[in-house]
């Protein structure tokens, strides 16, 4: 971890030195877009989501927000929150768009 954060690199290296089976999937894409795939490996797999949130209230650019969060049986575990949220009210957490840019599906191995 440096004081930019954490690369989700580093988290998937982390769960290889704690021989905890982890793979990396580059996503890319719109959460709204890919929310029912994340809803069915949530159910099967514990899944670490290295998101960028895009915010803006309503006068010049838009915020961009790097930020982590991790998912389970279609609840998502976000470190600034003290409660799981259901996988249909994250929406809070940003009013523009939410990009998923990796993921990694822990406990599945990477072959």
């Amino acid at each position: 971890c440096t004081k930019c954060g954490t690369s989700i690199k580093n988290v998937l290296e982390a769960f290889r030195k704690l021989k905890i089976p982890a793979k990396l999937i580059v996503v890319n894409n719109d959460f709204d877009c890919i929310k029912t795939h994340l809803k069915l490996l949530s159910q099967q797999y514990p899944i670490y989501l290295s998101c960028e949130f895009i915010s803006n209230k309503g006068r010049g650019r838009n915020k961009h927000n790097y930020h982590a969060i991790a998912m389970f049986k279609e609840q998502i575990y976000d470190p600034i929150e003290d409660f799981e949220l259901p996988i249909e009210s994250f929406n809070h957490a940003y009013n523009k768009s939410l990009e998923i840019k990796e993921i990694i599906l822990v406990g599945i191995t990477d072959n």
